[in-house]
């Protein structure tokens, strides 16, 4: 897909965070454990379809000289954004309660699809530019 059709790149990451979102909240309102872990496994079975795509995006965009410290960046600002998430469920379940709390993940796959979307809709060469601010008279 990224050597054939690279504008579809940024499409494709969104479409597998969105994708994951209703498997990662059905895995919280599931009837049974096996059934949490089998929507739980696909959900991020789909989610993770991202990971290496948007490395590479993040090297092609550093280019040679930079690609090292550009990947590393990357992974460090990854991590520490996929560290927050427990933190932020432990706060949430005192008040909303555990399976409540849980849809923060989901919630989170939602807004790195809508940034992927973002992404993919000021890249594409086949769209208009998008215009910011007041028209010019």
């Amino acid at each position: 897909l990224a050597q054939n059709a690279p504008r579809y790149r940024n499409y494709f990451l969104a479409a597998t965070a969105l994708a994951s979102v209703p498997l990662m909240a059905a895995s919280a309102y599931a009837p049974s454990f096996e059934a949490s872990i089998a929507y739980l496994t696909a959900g991020f079975a789909v989610s993770e379809a991202w990971r290496a795509p948007a490395g590479i995006i993040v090297r092609e965009a550093a280019g040679d000289a930079q690609a090292s410290k550009a990947a590393a960046q990357h992974l460090f600002a990854r991590n520490l954004v996929a560290g927050l998430g427990p933190v932020a469920i432990s706060k949430l379940e005192p008040l909303l309660g555990m399976r409540e709390a849980y849809l923060f993940i989901p919630g989170a796959f939602l807004a790195s699809a809508v940034v992927f979307l973002g992404m993919a809709i000021t890249t594409d060469p086949a769209l208009p530019a998008p215009t910011v601010g007041l028209k010019e008279d």
